[in-house]
């Protein structure tokens, strides 16, 4: 399962997508803003539009939207029974919400903001954890990173931050190549 950053389900996330597919994995995306009916931004030129309608959405809705689709993928014939879910930026706290209501296997957020009020150790104990971060990051200072690294050092995680990368390194096709904010 992936969720998107605010800019929704950009070519980027096709791509990762594909790339997922080829190695044999069931995908499922949510799109988090599809009530808006303003489909996907473009990275970086959309960013103001993009923070705009991410403070219109309710985050009850795309939690239970993305729960839907979590349980949408476990019931799909092709699936193994496995579930990993990808947070990206904005996705990210949803990702982890996520884990409060459902067991994946796995979670991985890449530049996700905003983890740490939604860590709750007890739900995570079987499951994989894998962030990776900018050392450059504007939006998520390296004193938010080590807090939820001291917060899941226990759990089975690994946090990468990746150097000269700021936020939304994920994101190709940014002019930046992710070592600014765009």
């Amino acid at each position: 399962m992936i969720v998107p950053s605010i800019f929704g389900l950009t070519d980027d996330v096709h791509h990762y997508a594909k790339r997922f597919l080829a190695e044999g994995a069931l995908v499922y995306a949510l799109d988090p803003f599809w009530r808006d009916g303003h489909g996907p931004l473009r990275i970086p030129q959309d960013s103001a539009a993009a923070m705009a309608r991410m403070g219109q959405i309710a985050d009850d809705t795309v939690l239970q939207d993305l729960l839907a689709r979590c349980a949408r993928g476990l019931a799909d014939e092709q699936c193994n029974g496995k579930q990993i879910v990808l947070g990206v930026c904005f996705g990210g706290r949803f990702a982890m919400k996520a884990s409060q209501h459902i067991a994946p296997d796995g979670i991985a957020v890449w530049h996700g903001a905003g983890l740490l009020p939604e860590v709750v150790p007890e739900r995570l104990s079987a499951t994989e954890l894998s962030f990776d971060f900018g050392a450059d990051d504007p939006l998520i200072p390296l004193s938010e990173v080590d807090m939820l690294r001291s917060s899941t050092n226990h759990l089975n995680s690994t946090i990468r931050v990746h150097a000269y990368c700021g936020h939304g390194f994920t994101h190709w096709g940014c002019p930046c190549g992710g070592r600014s904010r765009c």
